[in-house]
């Protein structure tokens, strides 16, 4: 973790990516643009920082904490 956010320590290509979610590694590239454009996530140097963990939830289909625990 840094102090703005999560960084995910493990240097993952898209084509390592793709077989472990059972993609392409065409429609990780557009999920990750996807997720780029909604400001959950920040590709820097082949490492993947979660900027914004709530952003992530909604692409994900989760609900928020919020909306479990009113």
């Amino acid at each position: 973790m840094t102090p703005q956010d999560i960084r995910i320590s493990y240097h993952y290509t898209h084509d390592r990516l793709g077989p472990m979610i059972g993609a392409k590694r065409e429609a990780v590239t557009r999920a990750f643009a996807k997720l780029q454009d909604e400001g959950a996530v920040e590709l820097r140097r082949r490492l993947i920082y979660i900027k914004d963990m709530e952003a992530l939830r909604r692409a994900a289909g989760y609900p928020s904490p919020q909306d479990i625990n009113p």
